[in-house]
This record gives structure tokens, C-alpha cells and sequence, in this order.
């Protein structure tokens, strides 16, 4: 209840994706405070599936016809921010010391559990590197979208964009029973990020197949928000922060540095494509696909687009990550 509460402050604030950030900072608040939290398992699936219907809506034949004439820019953007971790973590290394391997895996913008899976395998401490990657997912929703939106000189409606009286009940059952079909199908698949990837596949389907698919309604996707804002804020736990120990300055650091150069390469492809500046911000943002999805709609940017970038980046650094940290060991090794 209380997460709500945060979430309607943040409203009355004029803060970007309200729902979302308040209950994040209230909940993470409350987590390193000590607070024992009982956050259920599947919050975080359950809101990523609600985001990944409600974007999914945005793949029209269009939308899917620019993605194909751009798969190059993106396939450029995905290899521009894998270079962007590389050279953080080079900077990382010079402030903390920490060896090759802790330092990539801290700031190469994977998942927090397959980052700290991956710390495990090469026998370095996961406890730093699974901050470092759950603090860079916080920082990107709580900088990039309010400060996009900030210094936008429209009069941006923030709630309406995402809010339509369009809707209809039979419509929201089958949007609904799309996205959740595609999350199960990734899952069984063992597909990268499934709930939100096979919920955006099933959505974005139905909307190409002229399915009697329905937009939903804001409180609900205002309801997905909250899940996924208490979900994060709750990983920022006491235990947490205690293996992180001296880390957490360097963590800021570094992950300041790459919110900046990825926002950097996107203003670079802007320049080059003339795609809008702060659509390629989010579409380039080292991760976080959901909220960057959801801004681009309040920025009246195609959020398909958007989405576009990040799921190309997801499907080139997580199933190759393995790989690329094999070759990355050896280079250590070779004292590079």
C-alpha cells in the first residue's frame, strides 16, 4: 500500500513513469534499512508481462518495416555499447583494483543473476558484480526517462500518453492471453528474458495479425509499474550492499560513466540516421527495455523502435555472454 502511496507523491511531483520510481525508491528505502520485505517471486514477471502487452501493441507493419531497414544501426549500437562496458570497466580496474573478470562482469550491461552466475563460474565474488548491475538498472530508470523528459520543451501530458478510454474487455482478455502464451512459450524455449521478450512476441503478433486485440487501461499498466518498481527496489538489500563493501563509489562512478557514453553513441546514430535524439537515447540506454519502451510513449516517440534496439543488444550479449567473457578470461590471463 505504501508503494502506491509513493508512486501517487511521484504523480502529484510531475515525476516520469510515477508508478514505477516512487514504489522503487520507497521500497529500496525501506530494504536497506534492514526492513524484511515479502516481495513475491513472480511480481517482477507479472509486471513485465502487463509492460510487454501494452508495447507490444506498438508493432504495426510499419513500425516493423523501419526495424528491418535499420537491423544494421542496431546491430552497430548493440557492438557500440558492448565496447562502452568494456572501457568502464577498464576505468573501474584503475579505481578498485578489481581484476579483469570482476570488472567486465560488473559493468558489461547483462542481468544481475546471469552477471553474478557467470562471477561464480570464473570464482570471483558475485555479490559486488550483482550490485553494480542491479544499481545500473536503477540508475537508468531513474535518470534517463525524468531527465529526457525535463528537458523536452513540450508540455508533455505524462499519465495520458500511456492512459487511452479506448478499450475494450473482450480486446484486454486477448491482448492479454497473447502475451502471456508468448511469455510461456520463451520460458519453455529457455529464451533470454522470456516473461517481457515472449510478452512483447505475443502482444506484437496479435497486433500484426489483426487479432481483436484491445489497448489496456492505464491502471493497469499502471499496476504492471508497480510490480516491476518494488521488485528492483527490493534486490537493494542490506546483504546486498555489505558484499559490495568499498565497491559502491566505484559502482556509482562507473555506472554514471556508462549512462553517459551509451547516451553518447545514441546521440551519434541520432546525428548520423536523423532519428530523434531522445528516442536513440533510449533506444541505446544500457538497458532497463521496459521503462525506455514506456518513455518513448510519454516522449511520442515509437516505442517500437525503441524496443527494437534493446531486444537486438539483449539477443547479442546474453546468449553469446558466455563467449565473450571465455575470450575475455583468456586475455586476462594473458595480462591484458
Amino acid at each position: 500500500m505504501m508503494a502506491i502511496v509513493a508512486g501517487w507523491i511521484c504523480v502529484k511531483l510531475h515525476v516520469p513513469l510515477p508508478w514505477m520510481i516512487g514504489p522503487l525508491l520507497f521500497t529500496a528505502t525501506c530494504s536497506m534499512s534492514g526492513m524484511e520485505l515479502n516481495v513475491p517471486r513472480n511480481t517482477r514477471h507479472v509486471g513485465q508481462v502487463i509492460v510487454a502487452a501494452a508495447v507490444g501493441l506498438t508493432f504495426t507493419p510499419a513500425a516493423l518495416s523501419f526495424m528491418v531497414g535499420h537491423a544494421g544501426v542496431m546491430v552497430a549500437a548493440a557492438a557500440m555499447t558492448l565496447l562502452a562496458g568494456f572501457v568502464t570497466a577498464a576505468v573501474m580496474r584503475r579505481f578498485t583494483g578489481a581484476d579483469t573478470i570482476t570488472a567486465s562482469l560488473c559493468c558489461v550491461p547483462l542481468g544481475p543473476m546471469e552477471s553474478a552466475n557467470l562471477a561464480m563460474q570464473y570464482g570471483v565474488p558475485p555479490g559486488p558484480v550483482a550490485f553494480v548491475q542491479t544499481l545500473r538498472i536503477a540508475l537508468t530508470v531513474t535518470l534517463i526517462p525524468p531527465i529526457l523528459v525535463w528537458l523536452d520543451p513540450r508540455d508533455l501530458d505524462l499519465t495520458g500518453a500511456l492512459s487511452t478510454s479506448d478499450w475494450r474487455p473482450e480486446g484486454i482478455a486477448v491482448t492479454l492471453a497473447a502475451a502471456v502464451a508468448g511469455a510461456m512459450l520463451f520460458r519453455v524455449l529457455r529464451i533470454a528474458n522470456p516473461m517481457f521478450l515472449g510478452g512483447l512476441a505475443g502482444s506484437g503478433l496479435s497486433m500484426l495479425l489483426a487479432l481483436p486485440v484491445s489497448p489496456l487501461p492505464y491502471a493497469v499498466i499502471a499496476g504492471g509499474q508497480i510490480l516491476l518498481g518494488v521488485w528492483l527496489g527490493a534486490s537493494f538489500t542490506q546483504e546486498l550492499l555489505e558484499k559490495a563493501g568499498t565497491f559502491i563509489p566505484a559502482a556509482l562512478l562507473s555506472t554514471l560513466l556508462l549512462l553517459s557514453s551509451c547516451a553518447a553513441v545514441g546521440v551519434i546514430i541520432s546525428w548520423i540516421s536523423g532519428v530523434r535524439a531522445d528516442a536513440m537515447i533510449l533506444a541505446t540506454a544500457p538497458g532497463s527495455v521496459t521503462e525506455m519502451a514506456l518513455t518513448a510513449k510519454i516522449l511520442a516517440a515509437d516505442p517500437a523502435m525503441v524496443t527494437g534496439f534493446h531486444v537486438v543488444r539483449i539477443f547479442m550479449l546474453i546468449p553469446f555472454a558466455p563467449l565473450i567473457f571465455r575470450m575475455v578470461g583468456r586475455l586476462a590471463k594473458w595480462g591484458v
